[in-house]
């Protein structure tokens, strides 16, 4: 069995396929999400993912489930990629080793302009996580193993290194960023600021019940918990489009499912992203319970569709 092939694929608007990367990189075996810097392709080798004989049989078997086969395997590489993404030639692929941990999305991406560190956050999962659907509540053991969001560094300007650190201890997940200011490039400056969480309140670990705004700065966090248990955040930049080079980084909106158990009914919270800790600025009352969704993104056009034409079948004419 040969190496597994990874493919990066950029395109228009207009859906014109404009650049791709194909790599084979050894031990990759799951991506669920990645960045884009203008130098790098970042995706993480899990190893809580085996795609060994007996774990693809089980499944092909239908002894178990994708899912229910994720756990640690001690034996399985834990790594972050970098695929250089506008290669001259063949793609250089950099492997750097990192303590074991499961990722399933990313937030901010910040380049130097020198090109010689790259800088991101994750909420990265520990060494007990499993996909087990715990309390009913979330397909993971998030009471045993939260998410935490942290922060890595790669040293580029020599033999490529890697550090990693927590950004902020709360449980949480779905890392929200601005659409048009999650990956920047210059001085420390210049990189993102603010990352919205779906996250645990007062130190419980389930269910989530709080938005957190976590400030790359350290200079505040603000939170707002919510009248019910909360679902992935939505930044709505207030300016659109023109917002990626204008305005407050923060100057939007925060759109978040909320379920009221209680009543059996699922609420919209607005939210003002620059007074998150005050609370909604509109609440839409659905009068109903929504399942939960995700992702949400935010796009500044508008989509209309003709309806869709239906026509029977012509009845055959002949007689009986």
């Amino acid at each position: 069995m040969g190496k597994p092939r990874l493919s990066f694929l950029e395109w228009t608007q207009d859906w014109k396929l404009v650049h791709q990367v194909h790599v084979n990189t050894a031990g990759l075996n799951y991506a669920h999400d990645f960045l884009a810097s203008p130098s790098w392709y970042v995706c993480h080798i899990t190893p809580f993912v085996s795609m060994s004989d007996e774990t693809l049989g089980q499944v092909l078997e239908g002894l178990t489930s994708p899912g229910e086969s994720m756990r640690y395997y001690p034996e399985r590489p834990c790594q972050i990629v970098l695929v250089e993404r506008q290669p001259k030639g063949t793609p250089r692929v950099i492997l750097l080793p990192t303590e074991p941990c499961h990722i399933y999305h990313f937030g901010t991406c910040h380049e130097s302009a020198d090109g010689r560190t790259l800088s991101f956050s994750a909420v990265t999962l520990g060494e007990r996580f499993t996909m087990e659907w715990q309390h009913k509540l979330w397909l993971s053991n998030s009471s045993e193993e939260p998410g935490i969001l942290h922060n890595f560094k790669v040293d580029l300007s020599g033999e490529p290194s890697l550090k990693r650190t927590v950004a902020d201890p709360c449980s949480c997940e779905f890392p929200v960023i601005h659409p048009y200011r999650h990956v920047s490039v210059g001085n420390a400056s210049e990189a993102p600021r603010y990352t919205y969480l779906m996250a645990a309140a007062d130190g419980l670990r389930a269910p989530y019940t709080a938005v957190v705004k976590h400030d790359a700065r350290g200079l505040s966090r603000d939170v707002w918990n919510a009248p019910g248990v909360v679902g992935e955040p939505c930044f709505v930049p207030r300016l659109g489009r023109s917002s990626a080079t204008s305005g407050a980084e923060d100057d939007g909106w925060i759109i978040v499912q909320v379920y009221d158990h209680n009543n059996h009914t699922t609420d919209f919270a607005i939210l003002d992203a620059q007074r998150l800790k005050s609370g909604p600025v509109c609440l839409l009352h659905l009068g109903h319970h929504l399942p939960y969704a995700f992702h949400g993104t935010f796009t500044p056009n508008t989509f209309v569709h003709p309806p869709a034409k239906v026509s029977s079948p012509r009845r055959s004419q002949a007689k009986l």
